[in-house]
């Protein structure tokens, strides 16, 4: 079951990169943690949902991104994992 929700400020979201979905009103981002899914939507004219289509068209699913907002803000970044699988 997929849980909508929102990312407030100064907050980030690490989790899998499942996939980008571009609606005619908002961008929506897929992503898995756990077991959870998890499903982020944003204005489609609003420059988060700008940021996720430049940052996210060039990572693969499966990628572990991390997604921040800040007060002024919203950043998308891969999280490479340590070779020894800690964090």
């Amino acid at each position: 079951m997929d849980k909508e929700t929102c990312l407030q400020a100064w907050f980030e979201c690490v989790a899998c990169f499942l996939g980008l979905n571009i609606g005619e009103s908002e961008v929506s981002v897929e992503l898995s943690c756990g077991a959870e899914h998890i499903v982020l939507s944003f204005p489609k004219d609003g420059p988060e949902s700008e940021v996720l289509q430049t940052r996210l068209s060039s990572f693969r699913p499966g990628t572990r991104v991390g997604l921040l907002r800040t007060d002024r803000a919203f950043y998308v970044r891969s999280i490479e994992t340590a070779r020894d699988d800690t964090h």
